[in-house]
């Protein structure tokens, strides 16, 4: 029998996929032609998705599966999913750790916002020489329970992976940080930059293959070299003062370098090596029956067989599944019908919040960005994140009715609270303003103040400086005001007590005459005769001395001829029934007899009356007589006391007084102040 050889090439099996027809099918009655063996075969395709085809001129069965568009077709949009050129999408992630954002969400909404730091650990060195900052390394031993840590070289597998990049400098046999994942600050490309390389923000940063310890920007060449991504430059300038975002650490790349024609074929150890594209394949191929095959040369060689022969080579099982296929070895038709929309569907089930109906994909409602949503409980683990303006409308929606209940303590974090409605109920009986303060001062200033469109606005505001409530506008009360201090330095209540005793109509502008003639016609007053009295009397006497204290006083003047201790021992001398008339006696004691006097009539007639004092005038008829006006200079004295009345001057003022208590007072301004009613036939002003 002749046979053929089918050569493969290596630039075959790089260029397009191995393809091997049904070469046995080739007889010995020649391969051109529908009268050869290959026109006993024959292929009915029954529809469905997919094609089978049969060439009896070159005994090619062409099968091509299912296209992209007939398996599609299968499927439809339903609410919320769009599928377009066989892409499924729901308009953004909604698992339960992706960021979601929607236009309206209707649901009761819980949960938290979590943070992450760097990760690092603790390391030591053992290499012989300090580890400077930024230093990428591996894993190189573990004492005790701390791992050691020696510089990392992309081209050397036994220092590969990288695990991090060392937090600070690190001495030798000396524990240091090494950081795994997160920003390391501070750096200078001196320390960790391969020599020459200049690094620029947002560069991604390798292992260097040339120089231990080092990073570059461009990913190692070469099959020996392995590739590991450790971290970004987030920092780029200055060198000295630069920051990467370590990432990667602990594993290289899953598909490292290969060199040309080389493939990564697994070994007995199960473990991935590099091998001869050509020499793999070809000791991969073999061949039976009457195809032959050299895996040195990779030729194929076979020997034709007659129809019934092809035919009864050739079986077909149908092992279930969608579509069916079948062969007729007496015709040599080989029938497929593929996957009917049922049988496609029935791959696909509803999953979590996801139903199909008929090949219709829904998921209850449309979430992409600018659907509104409605969902029953709503449970966030982040943070709810909403457009600038962020409305919450309960239902009726549109309508600003509906009720929104925080079951919680509700934070404002912004600037401004705006309550637009018409109706403010706080259940709250003290409301606290400017709570936040650290000091006194940072609530000056704080109150209410009410928006007046067309007028000044009206406030109640503290003012810290004089520890008060300022008021802007009047206030009007309808009950009583109770102050316990004074109102502008006044005792409200004392002043209203002197107000009630002020007749209706007073005035305040009476003269000093007319004040004077209405108080001398009152019983009791104060009379000028009086007050001649009142100048008579020495400055500090008093009424309420005792016995003791007057003899004190009258035995300490001179010349008064007091009845002293020793005066009294002296009367004591005296006899008893002494004769004062006895002429001897009254001469011995210093005294006149009657007869020693010329003019006794004249002595014993003239009248006490009759004396003047120094101040009164030489003669007795110059002297103050009775009902006279006198004229003094000045009246000096501190309290007069006129009986049932008594004028005391304190503090520049004058104060009248009855029965004990003030009832008017006289200051230097000329203002009067009087306690009960003010009588005037004239003006008061």
């Amino acid at each position: 029998m002749p046979k053929y050889e089918l050569v493969i090439t290596n630039d075959t099996l790089k260029s397009t996929p191995l393809t091997l027809s049904v070469l046995e099918l080739i007889g010995p009655q020649g391969i051109q032609g529908p009268e050869g063996p290959r026109g006993v075969i024959g292929v009915t395709d029954n529809g469905g998705d997919g094609s089978l085809e049969y060439d009896p001129i070159t005994g090619i069965f062409t099968y091509t599966g299912p296209s992209a568009a007939e398996v599609r077709d299968h499927f439809s949009n339903g609410t919320g999913v769009t599928i377009t050129d066989g892409q499924i999408s729901i308009g953004q992630p909604v698992a339960t750790n992706d960021d979601v954002i929607f236009n309206n969400v209707t649901s009761d909404l819980t949960g938290n916002a979590d943070t992450a730091d760097a990760l690092t650990f603790i390391v030591r060195n053992s290499t012989g020489a300090t580890l400077t900052k930024g230093t990428v390394v591996y894993v190189s031993g573990i004492q005790g329970n701390t791992p050691e840590v020696s510089a990392a070289q992309a081209d050397s597998s036994a220092t590969m992976p990288a695990f991090g990049l060392v937090q600070a400098d690190i001495a030798d046999s000396g524990n240091g940080v090494v950081t795994t994942f997160g920003s390391l600050l501070g750096l200078s490309v001196a320390n960790f930059g391969e020599t020459g390389v200049t690094f620029s923000l947002g560069d991604t940063v390798y292992v260097s293959a040339t120089e231990a310890g080092k990073l570059t920007n461009v990913a190692p060449a070469g099959e020996s070299s392995l590739i590991q991504n450790i971290g970004k430059i987030e920092r780029g300038s200055p060198t000295t003062n630069m920051t990467i975002k370590v990432g990667g650490a602990g594993r290289t790349n899953a598909t490292p370098n290969l060199d040309d024609g080389n493939i990564f074929i697994g070994n007995a150890s199960n473990q991935s090596v590099t091998s001869d594209l050509n020499s793999e394949v070809r000791s991969r191929v073999s061949a039976t029956g009457d195809l032959g095959y050299d895996q040195n040369t990779g030729v194929f060689s076979f020997t034709e067989r007659t129809d019934a022969e092809v035919q009864g080579l050739i079986s077909a099982t149908d092992n279930g599944g969608d579509g069916s296929l079948s062969y007729d070895n007496t015709t040599g038709v080989i029938s497929y019908t593929g996957p009917n929309a049922s049988e496609v569907r029935a791959h696909f089930s509803g999953g979590t919040g996801v139903t199909i109906t008929n090949g219709e994909v829904a998921i209850g409602q449309p979430v992409a960005t600018t659907d509104d949503v409605t969902f029953d409980d709503l449970t966030l683990t982040g943070q709810l994140k909403g457009p600038a303006t962020f409305t919450i409308d309960p239902a009726a929606h549109g309508d600003d009715t509906g009720t929104v209940v925080v079951a919680g303590n509700l934070q404002v974090d912004g600037t401004t609270t705006t309550v637009n409605s018409t109706t403010v109920e706080v259940a709250d009986k003290n409301v606290v303003l400017g709570a936040n303060a650290t000091a006194d001062t940072e609530n000056h200033g704080a109150g209410i103040t009410v928006s007046r469109p067309d007028s000044t606005d009206a406030t109640i505001s503290w003012d810290e400086t004089n520890d008060e409530w300022d008021v802007t506008n009047g206030l009007s009360v309808a009950g009583d005001i109770t102050v316990s201090g004074t109102v502008n330095g006044r005792d409200v209540a004392a002043d209203g007590s002197k107000l009630n005793g002020i007749e209706a109509g007073a005035t305040a502008d009476q003269t000093g005459a007319e004040i004077k003639a209405l108080y001398e016609a009152e019983a009791n007053a104060f009379t000028d005769a009086q007050f001649t009295k009142l100048a008579g009397i020495e400055t500090g006497a008093t009424a309420d001395q005792t016995g003791s204290e007057i003899k004190t006083a009258l035995f300490a003047e001179a010349d008064t001829n007091n009845l002293t201790d020793t005066l009294l021992t002296k009367l004591n001398g005296i006899e008893d029934n002494a004769d004062v008339t006895d002429t001897a006696n009254v001469e011995a004691a210093g005294a006149l007899m009657d007869s020693e006097v010329p003019n006794l009539a004249q002595v014993k007639a003239f009248d006490s009356a009759d004396y003047a004092t120094a101040a009164q005038g030489a003669l007795a008829d110059t002297a103050v007589q009775p009902n006279d006006s006198p004229t003094f200079g000045t009246l000096n004295a501190t309290t007069v006391d006129f009986g049932d009345w008594t004028v005391t001057e304190s503090g520049g003022s004058l104060y009248f007084a009855t029965g004990g208590n003030n009832k008017m007072k006289l200051d230097a301004s000329g203002n009067l102040q009087v306690v009960g009613n003010v009588e005037s036939n004239a003006t008061i002003s």
